[in-house]
């Protein structure tokens, strides 16, 4: 890659793979970089699409990509409570589980709950305004994470209890609504203060 981008300083990188790599040094020099999972015939068709940009991508990493391979515990642990996976990863990640770009911008606003406190079993709705900001149609991907406050068991530091993808014109705002169910709603602490705005 190094010799790569010194012969041309305009490169981007396509990354094809199914997994993550620890591309701190390409995330830190080259200008553009583009992961895609295999796409079987019409890959190449895809990538092309994306390139030019006869369209605009909206996904979003399902994995976190560690920063460093000090980050991850050995290969053979299993126990995903010491560092495998985004809910209990320790130290900042390269890209955090969920990280997305596209080629426009989003402003999400307003966060906010149906109710003040829940019930025991209950549910809770949590709703967000979604903006595209900038000057082309796109996909958000609002997502809404939750977490135990003062277990007395060890607890994720972070779970997804929900999300959602959705098309904007630019400038378009649309309101987005996510009922958390009773598990989301347990670890919320029956309190919308457990929910981080």
């Amino acid at each position: 890659m190094k010799k790569v981008l010194a012969a041309n300083p305009r490169t981007i990188m396509v990354l094809v793979s199914s997994f993550p790599y620890t591309i701190t040094w390409s995330q830190e020099h080259v200008p553009a970089i583009l992961h895609m999972a295999h796409s079987s015939q019409d890959e190449g068709w895809a990538l092309a699409q994306v390139l030019f940009g006869d369209y605009n991508p909206g996904g979003h990493t399902s994995v976190s990509w560690p920063a460093s391979l000090d980050q991850l515990p050995p290969m053979l642990d299993y126990d995903i409570r010491h560092g495998r996976t985004y809910m209990y990863l320790k130290g900042a990640p390269l890209y955090p589980f969920g990280h997305g770009l596209s080629y426009t911008t989003f402003q999400f606003a307003r966060l906010r709950t149906d109710k003040p406190a829940l019930a025991q079993n209950g549910q809770i709705a949590v709703s967000v305004d979604v903006t595209n900001t900038g000057t082309v149609a796109g996909d958000a991907v609002p997502q809404l994470y939750v977490q135990h406050l003062g277990s007395k068991v060890e607890r994720p530091a972070l779970k997804l209890a929900g999300f959602s993808r959705i098309h904007l014109a630019p400038g378009e705002t649309k309101d987005r609504a996510d009922p958390a169910d009773r598990v989301a709603a347990r670890l919320l602490g029956h309190r919308t203060e457990g929910v981080r705005r």
